[in-house]
């Protein structure tokens, strides 16, 4: 199913809202991990052809919260490597970020904060705000994924777009890895007729993400 092109745009600009779930860290970037972060994370050559994307340093995490009801703490925690990637094609958005933390605490630590009860509603929230007007959420929730990492956590939103009388059922599927010293956010915004297809997609690119990461 293709999307209406300025829902593809709306849907694009949302992946790697889920860059960090909290505020502040302290950033003290390294070659080595920057390094092993950008080599990690999703590729173009990993997707075949007709996907459009870039590569990039993340300087500072995007933080995430709501405020009063969820804003977990973050500003006690050191990032060492920050790299992310985002590609899209006829309707399908892929967003991935790896993080290095100093240590493997700190992920845990982080990890505990973040993977809350929560934090479902508050990504509703924030597809809501980035969808912008005319977005209904129709249901939200954790959702079962494989054990591919350590710790593994995975959310879907979904979501009724209409824009200039145009309607399209969008999906958002969040997952989120931790490994080592590596904090992985994986984001895929779709048609939901896709989802099927998608579902099976997520799992490889998320395994393969994951064996990247070194650290």
């Amino acid at each position: 199913m293709a999307v209406a092109k300025p829902l593809v745009a709306v849907a694009a600009a949302l992946v790697l809202a889920s860059a960090a779930l909290a505020a502040g860290p302290i950033v003290r970037h390294n070659a080595t991990d920057q390094a092993a972060a950008r080599a990690a994370v999703l590729k173009a050559a990993d997707l075949g052809t007709g996907w459009r994307g870039t590569v990039k340093d993340v300087a500072k995490p995007t933080p995430i919260s709501c405020p009063r009801s969820f804003a977990p703490r973050q500003d006690d925690l050191v990032v060492t490597g920050d790299v992310s990637s985002k590609f899209d094609k006829t309707g399908v958005a892929i967003g991935t970020e790896v993080t290095l933390l100093q240590t493997v605490e700190m992920v845990r630590t982080d990890w505990g904060r973040s993977i809350r009860p929560q934090l479902g509603s508050c990504l509703a929230s924030m597809v809501l705000k980035d969808l912008g007007s005319g977005t209904k959420v129709s249901s939200t929730g954790k959702v079962a994924f494989p054990r591919i990492a350590p710790a593994v956590a995975a959310y879907r939103v979904s979501t009724v777009v209409t824009r200039n009388g145009q309607t399209v059922r969008l999906t958002v599927d969040l997952v989120l890895l931790s490994k080592g010293r590596a904090k992985i956010s994986i984001t895929f915004v779709y048609p939901t007729a896709a989802q099927p297809a998608m579902v099976a997609a997520e799992k490889k690119i998320a395994a393969l993400v994951a064996g990247r990461v070194r650290g």
